[in-house]
């Protein structure tokens, strides 16, 4: 599936929690944690957004249109399985920072 944001919508892949602490246990949560950094995937067709696919950013949090698609992946074994990637649909001025490398 492809998707195209429209206007002075920008497409962003939610960075993915962190399931693992420091010591490498795995942390089980009652709460999901909820992230407002990732890697920008599209953007509209306006001309004022002053954002590229491939900048990694950071955006205001509860802004937004947050949803998954389902992916499916296969590993060098050729086991398949499916994931959910998150993503989230928002307008380019809830855009706060592009982060540097």
């Amino acid at each position: 599936m492809v998707i195209y944001p429209i206007g002075d919508q920008v497409l962003i892949k939610v960075d993915a929690q962190e399931e693992k602490s420091a010591g490498g246990l795995f942390l089980a949560s009652a709460e999901p944690v909820v992230k407002n950094s990732g890697v920008v995937m599209a953007i509209g067709d306006s001309l004022i957004i002053k954002v590229k696919q491939g900048d990694h950013v950071i955006f205001e949090k509860g802004m937004g249109r947050r949803f998954q698609v389902p992916v499916q992946q296969t590993n060098d074994n050729g086991v398949k399985w499916t994931e959910q990637v998150s993503y989230i649909l928002i307008a380019y001025y809830d855009v706060l920072a592009v982060l540097g490398k």
